[in-house]
C-alpha cells in the first residue's frame, strides 16, 4: 500500500484552489438567477434563517428586491416575495405553458 505524503503547503494549495474553483463555478451557473444574499458551501443560507423563514425573506426582499435567490443547503430556490411577482410569474407560466 502506498501512503501519500503531503505537506502542509501542498495541502493547503489544494484548499485553496478547491475555493476559488467553486467560487468561480457558482458565479458562472448563478449569472442568470436573481440576486440573492450570500451563502456558505454545503449548508447555504440555513444558519442565517430566523426560526420564521418569511421574516428573514422579508428583510432580504428589502435588500435584494422581491424575487430573490437563496441557497437553502443544496437546494437553489427562488424566493417571490411579494404578490406583484406571483402574479407576474403566474402570469409567465400561463402564457409560455398553455
Amino acid at each position: 500500500m502506498i501512503l501519500l505524503d503531503f505537506s502542509p503547503a501542498t495541502l493547503i494549495i489544494c484548499v485553496i484552489t478547491f475555493m476559488l474553483g467553486y467560487s468561480w463555478l457558482k458565479q458562472l451557473v448563478s449569472s442568470h438567477l436573481p440576486p440573492g444574499p450570500s451563502a456558505f458551501p454545503l449548508i447555504g443560507c440555513l444558519p442565517f434563517l430566523e426560526r420564521k423563514a418569511e421574516r428573514t425573506f422579508g428583510k432580504w426582499a428589502k435588500k435584494y428586491g422581491p424575487v430573490i435567490t437563496v441557497q437553502l443547503g443544496w437546494n437553489r430556490t427562488v424566493v417571490l416575495n411579494s404578490y406583484e411577482a406571483v402574479v407576474q410569474v403566474s402570469y409567465l407560466l400561463l402564457t409560455v405553458n398553455p
